[in-house]
C-alpha cells in the first residue's frame, strides 16, 4: 500500500512545477493510502503509474475503442472528457479506417489554481493561458504512458482530421528502424517551416524531410519511449509545448508530406469548425520577473538562431505540402450542432 507521505513526496518530486501535487490533494483525497483508484481520473492514474508508484488497480486504463484489424502503431488521442462531439468525431473516423485507438482524458484547465498558473507563467517569457498549461501537462502524461508501455506511439489531439492516406503513412513509419531520437510530425501547420532541401526517405506516396524549424503544432506526432523520456526530462518546468518540443537540440524531427493530418480549424470548408475552437476561461498570466523573462527570451532566441544556421546550411523555408482533396468532406463524419 502506498503511504500518504510517500505518495505526496513522489508526486511533488517528479511533477512539473508542483501542479499535480496540489491537484491530487484537492480533488482525490480518497486515493491516499488506498489501492482503489476507481474514482481517480486517467491523467492521475497514468501519472502515478508512470513514476513507479505501485498498488494501483490494474483495471484502471485509458478509454479504448478497438477494431479487429487494428492500426500499424498505437494511437493515443488526448481529449477532454466533456468533449463528446470531438470524441464522437474521432470514433467515427477511426472506425472508418479500421484503426485501434485510445482516449487519454486530458488534464483540465479548470483544475489549476491561480497560484499554479502564475508559477508556470514565471518559467516562460510569453503570456501564458491556463489552457496552455493544461495542454502541456496532458502531453507530459502521454509521454509517461509511452515510456511505461515501451512502444512507439502516435499522439493525436482530438481536433485532428486524418487524410485518406493516413494509414499508409503510419505503415511506412512503422516499417522503419529509426534511431531513438527520431520523431515524426504528421500535422499540417499554416506557418512556413525550415526543412531540408531533399527528403530523407520516401515510400512513393509520402516523404519524410528533416525539420530545422517548426514553431507551431503538436496535434499529430509519432514518438518512441526513449525520446519521450528525454522530452519529459527536458520539461520539468512549463513551456509552450509545441514551440519548445520541436526545438530540442538532440531531436531528429522529420515532417511527413503530403501531411496526412490537419487540425479542423485549418481544414477549409469543414462544417461546424466552432466545435473545435477553444477560448480561454480567464486572463493570460505573465512572468513576474522582468530579468528572468529577458533571460528566457534570450535563450529561446539562441535556439532559433541555431536552427536558422542549420537551415541556411542545408535547408529551405517553405510552406508544408498538403493534398486537401485527401481530406474530402464525408457526410458520415460531419458533426451536427446541438
Amino acid at each position: 500500500m502506498i503511504e500518504d507521505g510517500d505518495l505526496s513526496t513522489e508526486i511533488s518530486r517528479n511533477c512539473c512545477f508542483g501542479i499535480q501535487n496540489q491537484w491530487v490533494l484537492r480533488h482525490y483525497p480518497q486515493f491516499y493510502g488506498s489501492k482503489d483508484c476507481s474514482a481517480v481520473g486517467l491523467g492521475l492514474v497514468a501519472l502515478v503509474r508512470a513514476h513507479g508508484l505501485m498498488g494501483l488497480n490494474p483495471t484502471c486504463k485509458v478509454r479504448r475503442k478497438d477494431r479487429s484489424d487494428g492500426g500499424a502503431v498505437r494511437i493515443l488521442i488526448i481529449s477532454r472528457t466533456g468533449e463528446e462531439k470531438r470524441r464522437q468525431f474521432q470514433l467515427q473516423q477511426m472506425q472508418k479506417m479500421g484503426l485501434d485507438f485510445e482516449f487519454l482524458d486530458a488534464f483540465e484547465a479548470r483544475d489549476l489554481s491561480m497560484e499554479e498558473c502564475q508559477a508556470a507563467a514565471n518559467t516562460w517569457p510569453s503570456p501564458t493561458l491556463r489552457e496552455d498549461i493544461a495542454c502541456f501537462t496532458s502531453h507530459r502524461i502521454a509521454w509517461q504512458i509511452v515510456i511505461e508501455r515501451n512502444e512507439r506511439t502516435l499522439i493525436l489531439e482530438d481536433d485532428a482530421v486524418l487524410s485518406s492516406s493516413f494509414s499508409d503513412a503510419i505503415r511506412s513509419i512503422k516499417a522503419r528502424s529509426d534511431d531513438w531520437d527520431c520523431v515524426y510530425d504528421l500535422e499540417f501547420a499554416p506557418r512556413p517551416h525550415i526543412l531540408a532541401r531533399s527528403p530523407s526517405w520516401s515510400d512513393g506516396i509520402h516523404r519524410a524531410t528533416r525539420i530545422f524549424q517548426n514553431r507551431v503544432g503538436n496535434a499529430a506526432y509519432v514518438i518512441g519511449p526513449r525520446a519521450a523520456a528525454k522530452m519529459l526530462e527536458d520539461t520539468k518546468n512549463y513551456a509552450l509545448v509545441d514551440a519548445y518540443f520541436w526545438h530540442r537540440s538532440w531531436l531528429k524531427a522529420y515532417q511527413i508530406e503530403p501531411t496526412p493530418v490537419v487540425q479542423m480549424q485549418f481544414l477549409d470548408g469543414s462544417a461546424n469548425r466552432s466545435v473545435f475552437l477553444r477560448k480561454s476561461i480567464d486572463r493570460a498570466f505573465l512572468p513576474q520577473s522582468r530579468l528572468r523573462k529577458n533571460v528566457m527570451r534570450l535563450y529561446l532566441e539562441s535556439i532559433k538562431a541555431r536552427n536558422l544556421v542549420r537551415g541556411w546550411l542545408g535547408g529551405e523555408k517553405r510552406p508544408l505540402q498538403i493534398d486537401r482533396s485527401s481530406f474530402a468532406p464525408d457526410p458520415d463524419l460531419a458533426l451536427t450542432s446541438g
